[in-house]
């Protein structure tokens, strides 16, 4: 076999390979991009599974059933932040109830200090669907974490990623056992800083001098 022929052989071989990937693809983020708050605010943000599909592709979490979400394990890391003294904390997380029956198989919860992990899955033998966003794309909440706002002026990135120790499962658990590629997405929590007395009563009477202003027009 000449080395034309085993080049050939492996072209072939790598898309084989590459056509057995998934028909759908997968996205991890949040409900929003940023969250502004005041010192001493929790702040919710939820975490959001997006799925899309080609056309006439058959999406997993259009009906649940067999083909829905059975579990995730994520960590989302919290370290980084700029400005102020500290950046925003994790408090607690509540996950999709859909995800929390009568007898789980487990749920877990793992804060390092930087890093908060957490797992769970669905065990009544039905996999959680999401909402329709489009024909090509559907949407599950998987959980809502709460954190505690940090100092003034800091900017604390929230990065979705795998989850650490003692979080064992992988991202997705499908039905069918596969775990298909994800997207990890960010937010960033921005704290900011409260008017002084004296400047919210000087805006305060502005604004009351503009509206005195525009009703005697």
């Amino acid at each position: 076999m000449n080395v034309r022929n085993v080049f050939s052989l492996a072209i072939v071989a790598l898309v084989a390979c590459c056509s057995q990937g998934f028909a759908q693809t997968y996205s991890l983020g949040y409900d929003q991009t940023r969250y502004d708050v005041s010192p001493g605010d929790s702040v919710d943000v939820t975490l959001i599974l997006t799925e899309e599909i080609a056309d006439g592709e058959t999406a997993r979490l259009a009906g649940g059933g067999t083909d829905g979400l059975f579990a995730f394990g994520l960590g989302v890391d919290y370290s980084s932040f700029t400005g102020g003294a500290s950046g925003s904390t994790f408090g607690s997380i509540t996950f999709n109830s859909d995800f929390l029956q009568s007898d789980p198989d487990f749920v877990q919860v793992f804060d390092s200090g930087s890093v908060v992990s957490f797992e769970t899955s669905e065990t009544s033998g039905q996999g959680v669907s999401g909402m329709m966003i489009s024909p090509n794309e559907y949407q599950l909440e998987l959980a809502t974490l709460s954190f505690d706002a940090g100092a003034i002026n800091s900017l604390t990135t929230l990065q979705l990623r795998t989850g650490e120790a003692p979080v064992t499962n992988p991202a997705l658990f499908f039905a069918d056992g596969e775990t298909p590629a994800v997207g990890f997405g960010s937010t960033q929590i921005f704290v900011n800083a409260v008017p002084e007395p004296g400047s919210a009563a000087i805006l305060a009477i502005v604004a009351g001098v503009g509206v005195l202003r525009r009703r005697r027009k």
